[in-house]
């Protein structure tokens, strides 16, 4: 079965910083303009903070379906393997004693 690496999930954070970053200062800038009175920059800069959690939501539910996906595929994939490994080596050593006698 395939484990996450840490190199693989190192990357995978480095991809989403940049993300969260933007969230993360749309964040600060309601909260500026909330402080300071300027409502419609506040709500405006909500409007762009929301779209951005659902552009980073959205992927993420998707990555984390398909990669149980693969793993269970995986998991079955194994136990196929398994089997046929299984069936191989009794019929080698069924020739193997067949050819003895």
């Amino acid at each position: 079965m395939s484990m996450i690496q840490p190199a693989d999930f190192n990357k995978s954070i480095e991809k989403a910083l940049p993300m969260i970053g933007l969230i993360l200062l749309f964040l600060l800038l309601v909260v500026f303009a909330a402080i300071f009175g300027f409502g419609w920059i506040a709500s405006t800069f909500t409007s762009f903070a929301l779209i951005l959690f659902w552009i980073f939501v959205v992927p993420l539910i998707i990555s984390i379906i398909a990669r149980l996906i693969r793993r269970i595929r995986m998991k079955h994939l194994d136990t196929v393997r398994a089997r046929a490994f299984s069936i191989a080596a009794q019929t080698a050593k069924n020739r193997c004693a067949n050819s003895l006698q």
